[in-house]
């Protein structure tokens, strides 16, 4: 008893006199009476048994340390399946808990929603991210495999061979896990490939300005020299030919079964199933601006890759989420009548995976079908002329529909006593938790443990516990024990005790 629960030693002295005293012999009624007030003392001691025990620790997920992907957990998702999914080599999965929390010790228990940092270097080139850090008007994204376009948001992840779009006076800029910007002009289509070592990109349409990624267009492959610093622009002109501009290093151009040296200061043009054409010199660029594109490629030191936090307004299971909170949160216009309100909901607080769009109505209805996990949401009214106003702060929630974690101490399922009275204890791990043993509710401490002194009559008894988690939600919990006859004494257990 030392040892599990931190106790000092004269405490456990005291503790384990108290539990051997009513062994001994009680024939009348008083020592009866003296029995039940130790085991009420007992209890009230139980509270402080409890007191040392260390919380788990709240988990930490911080993007941008080293080369660390940061990878949401989606519905579904396990440790070992994430290994599977994202590692070359799925058997290195315990590389993943050096880097993240898991909340329990059963590494499987990851809720959707949750962040896991693996190392860049142990996940496939498939599925290595790359993240938007700057756009300037109308940027639209694709995931691989799909057909509809998505708005593009700041920060944002971009996976392999997700495609990027940018719409007339648009330009946008992609960082790589390994460091490398790239930067997509106007009126552009690209689609991505990030890798470990060199970034890959497909360009359909427009212009790129790019320093050591390959490039491959319908007309060229462009490959910059692995070692120094590259600068070069890349544009698909009306005739679908490629143009190669080399402002800085230099780099090789293949096409038409043949493979061009591009120096600095020098551009090509390469025309569909066709070698590039002879270098021609491009004007003379300034200094000044030589460092324009080199800091287009480079990163500012003011840039915030991190996401701002989002504030959580609760713990719910779906059916009990405060909609009326919710709704105080839009702002609104004074001159305008509101006549509904507009819910997005998304799986990331960037919204680049927005799952509910629609009324508050049809997003009650529709979460009631969707898993535990973290959803984020905002908030926009709809005033009578049917203008959408402007969408709130992003708050972030969790369904949860698990009952309380609850353990049941004492006594133990199937324990056999000779007492007309025991004590029942426990703990529960959920804050604002109410619990009743055999219809009494009892008092939970601030570490969650409880108590209660129950009569035990003759033979088999069933005891319940019910529990009751801040969303009304009633759980039960029973223990079955079995108070016998006890043993007559004999003559010298009566004379000498025992």
């Amino acid at each position: 008893m030392v040892e599990k629960y931190g106790l000092n030693q004269n405490l456990a002295k005291e503790v384990n006199l108290v539990l051997q005293f009513p062994k001994k012999q009680m024939e009348n009624r008083e020592l009866r009476m003296v029995k039940i007030i130790l085991l009420f003392v007992i209890c009230h001691l139980s509270f402080d048994l409890f007191a040392q025990e260390r919380e788990v620790e709240g988990e930490k997920y911080i993007e941008g340390v080293g080369k660390l992907q940061v990878i949401r957990v989606i519905p579904g998702d396990t440790l070992h399946g994430i290994a599977r999914i994202y590692l070359k080599d799925p058997s290195r999965w315990p590389e993943l808990l050096k880097y993240n929390t898991i909340p329990t010790k059963d590494p499987d228990l990851i809720l959707p929603g949750m962040k896991l940092l693996v190392p860049v270097k142990e996940i496939k080139e498939s599925m290595r991210a790359a993240k938007l850090i700057e756009k300037k008007n109308i940027v639209k994204y694709r995931r691989r495999g799909e057909a509809k376009w998505y708005d593009a948001v700041l920060n944002m992840e971009l996976f392999y061979e997700d495609a990027v779009r940018t719409l007339s006076n648009s330009k946008c800029r992609v960082r790589f896990a390994t460091g490398e910007i790239l930067r997509i002009g106007e009126n552009s289509l690209v689609i991505l490939r990030p890798e470990e070592i060199r970034q890959e990109i497909k360009l359909l349409k427009g212009e790129i300005l790019a320093s050591k990624a390959r490039v491959l267009t319908e007309s060229a492959v462009i490959e910059p020299e692995k070692e120094g610093k590259t600068i070069f622009e890349a544009k698909i002109k009306d005739d679908r030919s490629t143009e190669v501009n080399v402002w800085k290093g230099e780099l090789e151009v293949k096409a038409g079964g043949e493979t061009l040296k591009l120096k600095e200061g020098f551009a090509t043009r390469i025309e569909l199933d066709a070698p590039p054409l002879k270098p021609w010199k491009l004007p003379e660029i300034s200094k000044e601006k030589l460092k324009e594109l080199e800091m287009e490629l480079t990163l500012p030191p003011t840039t915030q890759l991190k996401i701002p936090k989002v504030k959580s307004i609760g713990r719910f299971k779906p059916e009990d989420i405060d909609w009326q909170s919710i709704r105080r949160k839009a702002k609104r216009l004074r001159n305008k009548k509101i006549v509904d309100y507009r819910v997005k909901i998304s799986v990331d607080e960037t919204f680049t995976n927005v799952i509910l769009d629609d009324s508050i109505e049809v997003v009650k209805k529709r979460l009631k079908n969707f898993p535990d996990g973290i959803y984020y949401v905002k908030i926009a009214p709809v005033y009578s002329d049917g203008e959408i106003g402007e969408y709130s702060r992003i708050h972030s929630f969790t369904i949860d529909r698990r009952p309380p974690k609850v353990i049941i101490l004492e006594p133990k399922q199937g324990e056999k006593t000779e007492e007309e009275f025991i004590a029942v204890k426990g703990k529960v791990l959920d804050k604002g938790v109410r619990v009743e043993v055999d219809g009494v509710e009892v008092i939970v401490d601030k570490n969650g443990n409880f108590q209660r002194i129950i009569f035990v009559p003759e033979g088999r008894h069933l005891i319940k516990i019910k529990v009751v988690d801040r969303s009304g939600r009633e759980f039960y919990f029973t223990r079955e024990i079995e108070r016998v006859k006890k043993k007559k004494k004999g003559f010298f257990q009566k004379i000498f005790g025992g």
